[in-house]
């Protein structure tokens, strides 16, 4: 399911999902470059402050059977706190990254966090097989699948 919002908004913009499966309804709200969520059970979660939400998706990108929460975000630097052996320091510059989580127990836990992408993201979607389509601001779409223990380039 996709939220597509205005990112930048100062208004909450809010989707009723199952976030974790167990048949109960869970409030996504994208608000301020944040993302939070509230579950039936009262407990809530928002995004940290060294990254900004851009989009969410929740689906079943990797096949479990349950679904994970998709977030376009952007944040300085390409990798965070655990980078390749050859890159002697991180970047300082913002960059567009896609985080996967699977939410137990009330809140995330990441999954699978990306990279710097390597193309600029307008909007992305998954589709009921979890295939997350992906949209530059050109209009160029690119197709991509969970394998094994992360996202490939569907050809």
């Amino acid at each position: 399911e996709m939220l597509n919002r205005d990112w930048s908004s100062d208004v909450c913009s809010s989707d009723l999902v199952d976030l974790d499966g167990d048949g109960a309804t869970d409030e996504l709200c994208v608000e301020r470059r944040k993302l939070s969520v509230s579950d039936a059970a009262g407990r809530g979660w928002q995004s940290g402050g060294d990254w900004l939400v851009q989009d969410a998706l929740v689906g079943d990108i990797n096949h479990d059977g349950v679904p994970e929460l998709i977030l376009l975000v952007w944040k300085r630097g390409s990798y965070g706190s655990q980078r390749p052996f050859w890159v002697e320091r991180d970047e300082w510059d913002f960059s567009q990254h896609i985080f996967i989580y699977q939410w137990r127990d009330g809140r995330p836990k990441a999954l699978w966090m990306s990279s710097r992408l390597p193309l600029s993201v307008a909007a992305f979607s998954l589709d009921a097989q979890g295939t997350l389509t992906v949209v530059t601001p050109e209009g160029e779409t690119s197709r991509w699948v969970w394998l094994s223990w992360g996202l490939v380039e569907d050809d």
